[in-house]
């Protein structure tokens, strides 16, 4: 999962390199579900793994993984959700 995610933040970071660092990680995150390349239940790297390979602060870090949640945890069915596990979740219907 860490591969995949550097792979897409080379990629994103080249078309967007005006936009902030925690704004590509949730792009990151979201394309990749909306993709398919991330399943529900995938570990999401640790925020320190994910800072240091992205040589980004923890601070921007967590703050990507809070923007993925917050964007997508309205509309779609699948949700990046840092939980104790670090995993990618299926939204649960109400």
């Amino acid at each position: 999962m860490l591969n995949k995610i550097a792979n897409r933040w080379k990629t994103h970071q080249q078309q967007h390199t005006a936009r902030p660092a925690y704004l590509l990680i949730a792009d990151i995150i979201a394309d990749g579900i909306n993709s398919g390349e991330f399943q529900p239940r995938d570990r999401l790297p640790p925020l320190r793994d994910l800072a240091a390979l992205l040589a980004i602060n923890y601070t921007t870090a967590t703050r990507g993984y809070a923007e993925a949640r917050r964007l997508s945890s309205g509309d779609g069915e699948l949700y990046p959700r840092q939980s104790a596990l670090g995993t990618a979740q299926r939204r649960q219907q109400l």
